[in-house]
């Protein structure tokens, strides 16, 4: 079964049979494949032409010798539902807006989402590497700032310290070793290595 869209109402159904089963109750949702296979429903003269799109897409983007991933944004207020039960779905391919325009019912969505998140190659990029281009960047200065703070790097933590600030501990790949811990001030312009 694939993806529909109910152009009216701006839904996009995706049926469970459309994701990758993993394991138990464990899926996957490319969502490279997604956006192609939406494509093809707005270009379809009979489907989706007449009405507006249903996102906007970035390619990836190589900056500083680093490549970033791309951007999936649902757009024009199309909701996300997925067929509804007991089951999960990890987002993969892309940092998107997913999660903000979900249909909320028993399916729990894993968006992964990261401000940090880039493609490496078979040896991926160190810590040092990362923590070299946020500081070249402003990278962690502009998603460390204002209102409730949340993992924003992947395997990352943002903790509110006391009288005013951050503290950013990125983790190795276990999840659970610190690579390396940085400061953000209050303002999220200043930032110092732990």
């Amino acid at each position: 079964m694939s993806i529909s869209v109910n152009w009216v109402t701006r839904i996009i159904f995706v049926p469970q049979s459309y994701l990758s089963f993993v394991s138990g109750s464990t899926y996957t949702l490319d969502t490279n494949q997604f956006r192609l296979d939406l494509k093809d429903l707005e270009d379809d003269a009979a489907e989706g032409m007449a009405y507006p799109d249903t996102h906007r897409h970035n390619l990836p983007v190589t900056l500083s010798g680093v490549i970033y991933s791309r951007i999936l944004e649902f757009i024009n207020g199309y909701q996300i539902e997925f067929e509804d039960g007991p089951y999960r779905v990890s987002l993969l391919q892309s940092n998107n807006n997913i999660g903000d325009v979900e249909i909320v019912n028993r399916v729990s969505i894993q968006v992964n989402n990261s401000a940090g998140l880039i493609v490496g190659d078979s040896s991926g990029a160190s810590a040092q590497e990362v923590w070299d281009y946020l500081i070249g960047d402003g990278i962690a200065a502009k998603t460390a700032l204002l209102g409730s703070f949340q993992a924003l790097l992947n395997n990352s933590t943002i903790v509110p310290q006391t009288g005013g600030g951050n503290l950013v501990t990125v983790f190795a790949e276990d999840g659970v070793t610190p690579a390396f811990q940085f400061g953000v001030s209050e303002d999220g312009k200043i930032r110092t290595r732990l």
